[in-house]
């Protein structure tokens, strides 16, 4: 199985290139520092709701196209639940990358690099929080079911 946190390797990789497509790699290291830390996260969660009352939900949003993109707000709301500081982490890096995806103006190296970092911490904390996922359940599951009622 695929380990998100590849994609965050892959982003210091990209970092070594200067090319005339400097600002398109700039822009992909963003993208992949978001996926690998809401992978990671989105996995993480589906294994903890294995055998929960919420689980087929969570796989519906997980995997269901009609769903769009509720399993991003579904995983960043529980993530402000579990660890608020890695839920700011987890939006701020959502943000810088639909930023750039959708926004055409420049995307500097700065930005690229400020994406690694966040999602270096991200990756580093959320493991230790998310041990005390239980504690966070019944918060987890009404989320869950209010994001799944956008459906």
């Amino acid at each position: 199985m695929f380990d998100p946190k590849d994609f965050v390797e892959l982003c210091n990789d990209l970092m070594r290139f200067s090319t005339s497509f400097s600002e398109a790699i700039n822009r992909t290291i963003a993208g992949r520092a978001y996926y690998g830390s809401f992978l990671l996260t989105r996995e993480k969660v589906r294994a903890l709701c294995r055998g929960s009352a919420v689980e087929r939900q969570y796989n519906l949003l997980c995997d269901d196209p009609r769903a769009g993109g509720l399993i991003h707000e579904a995983v960043i709301r529980i993530t402000k639940q579990i660890d608020p500081f890695a839920g700011d982490l987890l939006l701020s890096l959502r943000k810088r990358r639909n930023r750039a995806d959708y926004d055409l103006t420049p995307f500097r190296m700065i930005e690229a690099r400020d994406a690694i970092d966040d999602a270096d911490d991200y990756i580093r904390g959320i493991v230790t929080s998310f041990r005390n996922f239980n504690v966070y359940y019944r918060l987890v599951e009404r989320i869950i079911l209010e994001v799944y009622s956008k459906i």
